[in-house]
């Protein structure tokens, strides 16, 4: 806003000469701008035939496809004890006498120790909402109870 004192047409010339001043910094700064190829050697633009509409959807597809990639290739990548064993991975004799000594669980005697916990607590959680909410123990309860030890040991 101009001050009170000072006249609106020095004001308005201000502010057409700021605008004059932007404008041609503007067009300086296009008409010096690298072309296509520039940009797309410097790693600005990817160098691709795609619309400029499908353009985003084609780089989402390729950052999936990579990290797809990176997953799978970290899946297939050796375990710690694996590249202990092969001499890979150096660790302190102590911990080398511990790994030697004491054999380790296997994946498939783990899931079946998980398995065997998660039946004995759904008992216990079973026979706790049985003792917690009826004192009523009919046949189908009765019998319930006698089976579901045996499952829980399997």
């Amino acid at each position: 806003f101009p001050a009170l004192k000072s006249p609106v047409a020095f004001h308005k010339q201000i502010h057409s000469l700021q605008r004059a001043r932007t404008g041609t910094f503007l067009k300086h700064k296009l008409s010096s701008r690298p072309d296509r190829s520039e940009l797309v050697r410097m790693h600005i633009l990817e160098e691709t035939q795609a619309e400029p509409s499908l353009q985003a959807t084609q780089l989402r597809l390729k950052r999936a496809r990579l990290a797809n990639d990176l997953n799978e290739k970290i899946a297939q990548r050796p375990g710690p004890m694996e590249l202990v064993e092969k001499k890979i991975l150096p660790v302190d004799s102590g911990v080398e006498e511990v790994i030697n000594s004491k054999p380790v669980m296997s994946l498939t005697s783990g899931i079946q120790s998980c398995v065997s916990l998660i039946n004995c607590l759904c008992l216990f959680f079973f026979v706790f909402f049985l003792v917690s909410f009826g004192n009523v123990m009919t046949d189908n309860v009765r019998a319930w109870i006698f089976i579901l030890p045996r499952v829980a040991a399997v």
